[in-house]
């Protein structure tokens, strides 16, 4: 995968909490999902993902960071005295969704994404684009 999580910062703490992200190679955040889950079993995933996020199209060059915070706020993007760039994303939400010890980040890459056609009803007529 192209983007992987590094760490959960802040679980619980509304204000603090954030998902680190990592370009490993040059992508498009809008190939992935971002989802809250827990665990049945140490070995297998719940299929009840309680929160998702399918990011904006956000170009990433290999090595830049993504703080992706719980809260709102303002897009901006930082460079530390390293050199390291970091881009500072808000999912909106009004609580914290890492909360409890059982919650897990899980990154989906969405590999191909096609609209086959569109359907669009009106009062008089239906149309296919």
């Amino acid at each position: 995968m192209k983007l992987t999580i590094t760490s959960v910062h802040g679980r619980g703490k509304f204000n603090d909490e954030y998902v680190l992200l990592k370009a490993m190679f040059d992508c498009n955040m809008s190939s992935y999902i971002l989802a809250d889950t827990t665990y049945v079993t140490p070995q297998t995933i719940s299929n009840k993902s309680r929160n998702m996020h399918w990011f904006l199209g956000l170009p990433l060059k290999t090595g830049e960071h993504v703080i992706f915070y719980t809260k709102s706020g303002t897009y901006s993007r930082t460079t530390n005295p390293s050199g390291m760039i970091f881009h500072h994303v808000y999912w909106g939400l009004q609580a914290a969704v890492w909360n409890n010890t059982g919650d897990y980040a899980h990154l989906f890459e969405i590999a191909d994404r096609q609209v086959l056609r569109k359907l669009c009803i009106t009062r008089s007529s239906v149309c296919l684009k």
